[in-house]
């Protein structure tokens, strides 16, 4: 079911949005919609072409997803490996 959303933003972003609405064939709710739907997925983010993060998230293997891991268990481990040093 659609709901009424209000929203407060600049003139100029109102129309941005319209003008790039109208570019896509949607309403500016769509496009909204489109987003927040895009925002809200699990692995929505890239970095920057050519940066430092991308050539990192490179580096990192696509088959070990951070999500995967066990954060307790994990921190546990480094919190003892770090004592046994002292």
């Amino acid at each position: 079911m659609k709901e009424k959303l209000t929203l407060s933003i600049e003139k100029s972003v109102k129309a941005k949005a319209k003008r790039i609405a109208g570019k896509s064939g949607k309403s500016v709710s769509g496009l909204f919609e489109d987003f927040i739907i895009e925002l809200s997925k699990e692995d929505y983010w890239n970095p920057p072409k050519e940066s430092a993060t991308e050539q990192i998230s490179k580096a990192v293997p696509n088959n070990k997803k951070v999500n995967s891991y066990d954060y307790k268990s994990l921190k546990g481990r480094a919190l003892q490996s770090k004592m046994k040093r002292f």
